[in-house]
């Protein structure tokens, strides 16, 4: 009996702070929104892709902070993303993302912690976002860095599919019709995280490759 009040109470807790990450990030995400349009304008090719409901993983490239607010504005759900430690100690800043249900990562830690909420947040039908190139792309000889493990593992261990985003240019302040391109959902369907990583990674450089085609 104990353990079973022990389970509803951790439910209890689990329901209160995806209720309160959803109704923060929902004040949040039409200010997002409006500067998007006003500023960045994104165009997103594909976006029937984008599941409408259930937990899945956005996956992009990473060329700019701009960047979450172009993958935010996928969907009108809320979206866990995993960002640097740096931003969520900040006070104030990092209260609000805490409460719109960021996710800290210490890029220089095994981040135990980070991994069991993304993947709480998965098994709880949420969406989380993963930059695997864990910085911005600066390198304007290469198309992507090397992936990190994180959004694999992430797949793998919830069952949960990723969604595949290739952002094709650098945003920038009125630098409009920024194009994101969609992909199929991807399944890591077994434990060779380091083949599914490679698969990732070549999914999204041939959307790169697609997309900087059709521009010319």
């Amino acid at each position: 009996m104990h353990l079973k009040n022990l389970k509803k109470k951790r439910l209890k807790k689990t329901n209160k702070r995806y209720l309160i990450n959803s109704l923060v990030y929902g004040i949040i995400r039409p200010f997002l929104r409006l500067f998007a349009l006003l500023f960045v304008n994104p165009v997103y090719i594909n976006k029937n892709n984008v599941p409408k409901e259930g937990g899945y993983i956005l996956v992009s490239n990473h060329l700019s902070n701009y960047d979450c607010i172009l993958i935010g504005c996928i969907t009108i759900r809320p979206v866990h993303f995993l960002a640097k430690k740096e931003l969520l100690d900040k006070k104030i800043l990092g209260t609000i993302l805490k409460l719109m249900g960021i996710v800290r990562v210490d890029r220089g830690a095994q981040n135990q912690d980070a991994i069991v909420s993304a993947i709480d947040a998965l098994n709880n039908d949420k969406i989380v976002c993963v930059f695997p190139e864990g910085t911005t792309n600066k390198k304007r000889e290469t198309l992507i860095l090397p992936f990190k493990f994180g959004a694999v593992s992430f797949a793998y261990k919830s069952g949960k599919p990723i969604i595949p985003c290739a952002i094709l240019k650098k945003a920038k302040i009125f630098s409009y019709r920024n194009k994101i391109i969609v992909g199929e959902p991807f399944y890591v369907k077994d434990d060779n995280l380091e083949k599914a990583n490679k698969e990732l990674e070549q999914i999204i450089i041939n959307l790169l490759k697609k997309g900087n085609k059709n521009e010319r």
